[in-house]
């Protein structure tokens, strides 16, 4: 079984399935994200609609397929990289790793490709400490062996910590896989658009979004119930694990008590929108502050972003000029209409004014472009006898040079020059705030920094072994000395280093 993970199709086809799974979740729209989006799929094609859906298509990410198949991935990396201990040799090319009693013999110091060797004068002692002064100078770990017949072996390394590196890395990896299954199985989104002086509880939407557990038809046999259960098991316990995340804040609330927008110069693009919010937990206050696009709120690593915002179809309220007298209306609100038998009542407001399909006055967007406020007229009877669309002023827009109307009733709609016009206008705006909980992120930092650690380490690290093999010469006052030395690059980089570490030392060079 170890020889499958090890394969390197195996891996390749186990990426490409990861990699196509996670295009999907980019082309098809998500729960998640915008469930707008998947209404409307689901609406305009139904077929389609209901299997995307019943594969968990609209909510990719969090089934338990994506996690399964990261998981499988983790296990494929321990198996792979991490199953025999290190250090592994990974992308470059890394000598053996030799125990310091194995490379301290004659025959491993032959086997180096860098060697020197010759005769020093002086005890054993004397060699030792001149060699090992010459070793440490250039920052070099030096371990001293003895060896038999009166020898010696020097082992000295440096930067042996660059062995550790595709190790690290490949740890790093398994603990971003297991991060990214955290907030793939505990972790969660939602979208909260939230009127100015409102509330909205924070979690009721998963919550309403739930699929409740499925229960086996009794009818059925028993082995069928059973495997009805079993069918239905991953449902349950991601339902479980999703309860597990929602339900200590399942009593969180959270109120926008103001929306504030600034705009470009004379434009129509925000340039920072923030929201001040209260969020309480019953009585108990959370937080009290203001959110803005890049500055979001964490409470218990449930993290508030101000994501969007819009103009609603409700006013606080609206001051109309007619003739010589100004009005002051609410929504809803009620007004005569001078020397005429008709009451003016103000419907909604439309920030960006069209005609819809069905002929009646709509909006294009939430934002402010084409802003107008629409009042109904009723006669005695309170029957709606027409409706009039009066141009309004908006922050971003110039106010109306020549106040203009449409006048909609039940043959069509006309343009019209109003007996009267809107002064001002005080819409009523929402916040869209996302609602994001992610377990799993210090995990994933944990495992970036790792591997960041482990690639700097494999390829900034630059490991030198030097093996000094000492032994008594048969001129009793001289000591025989063999050095062979390995580097992790090329020779171009080590061999000057090389030469330099015994340049005051009559010892040749044996061969490179």
């Amino acid at each position: 079984m170890s020889s499958l993970f090890r394969s390197i199709k195996f891996n390749v086809i186990l990426f490409l399935i990861i990699a196509f799974l996670a295009m999907l979740g980019t082309f098809i729209p998500q729960t998640s994200d915008n469930a707008d989006k998947v209404a409307a799929l689901m609406s305009n094609h139904p077929l389609w609609g209901r299997v995307l859906n019943g594969w968990g298509f609209f909510d990719i990410y969090h089934t338990f397929l994506f996690a399964g198949l990261l998981g499988l991935m983790a296990f494929d990396v321990v198996i792979c990289k991490l199953w025999n201990k290190p250090p592994d040799p990974g992308l470059v090319p890394l000598a053996e790793d030799h125990s310091d009693e194995e490379d301290a013999t004659l025959q491993a110091v032959r086997k180096k490709p860098y060697r020197l060797e010759g005769s020093l004068p002086g005890s054993m002692a004397e060699v030792t400490r001149k060699l090992i002064a010459c070793l440490k100078k250039e920052n070099y770990t030096v371990r001293k062996i003895a060896r038999t017949g009166g020898g010696m072996a020097l082992v000295a390394s440096r930067h042996r910590l660059q062995r550790w590196g595709s190790y690290v890395s490949h740890i790093a990896i398994v603990v971003i896989l297991l991060g990214a299954m955290m907030k793939n199985l505990l972790g969660f989104e939602t979208f909260l658009p939230i009127l100015e002086g409102r509330s909205s509880n924070v979690v009721q939407s998963l919550y309403d979004g739930l699929q409740p557990d499925s229960v086996p038809d009794p009818s059925h046999p028993a082995w069928l119930q059973a495997m009805e259960r079993m069918m239905d098991g991953p449902h349950r316990l991601k339902n479980r694990l999703l309860h597990h995340s929602l339900d200590p804040i399942a009593h969180w609330e959270l109120w926008v008590d103001k929306l504030t927008v600034d705009f470009y110069h004379e434009s129509t693009t925000p340039s920072t929108f923030a929201s001040r919010v209260r969020l309480y937990n019953y009585d108990q206050t959370l937080a009290d502050t203001t959110i803005r696009v890049n500055q979001p709120l964490d409470v218990h690593h449930v993290r508030f972003y101000q994501a969007s915002w819009g103009v609603t179809g409700m006013i606080r309220g609206v001051i109309l000029q007619i003739g010589n007298k100004t009005i002051s209306a609410g929504m809803k609100g009620t007004f005569p209409i001078p020397d005429e038998p008709w009451t003016g009542r103000v419907e909604h407001y439309l920030p960006d004014f069209i005609i819809g399909p069905d002929g009646q006055p709509s909006t294009a967007s939430l934002e402010w472009k084409h802003p107008a406020v629409v009042i109904g007229f009723y006669n005695k009877k309170n029957i709606q006898i027409g409706t009039l669309v009066l141009g309004a002023p908006s922050p971003v827009t110039p106010p109306n040079e020549e106040p203009w109307g449409m006048f909609f009733f039940a043959g069509g709609h006309l343009p019209v020059r109003p007996p009267f016009q809107v002064l001002s206008v005080e819409p009523v705006l929402f916040s869209g705030v996302q609602v994001s909980y992610d377990p799993g992120f210090p995990v994933i930092v944990t495992g970036v920094l790792s591997m960041v650690l482990g690639l700097c380490a494999l390829f900034y690290l630059h490991q030198r072994r030097v093996i000094v093999f000492l032994r008594p010469d048969t001129n009793e006052e001289k000591v025989k000395v063999d050095v062979g030395a390995w580097s992790s690059r090329g020779s171009q980089e080590f061999e000057p280093e090389f030469r330099k570490l015994f340049r005051h030392l009559p010892l040749e060079e044996v061969g490179s």
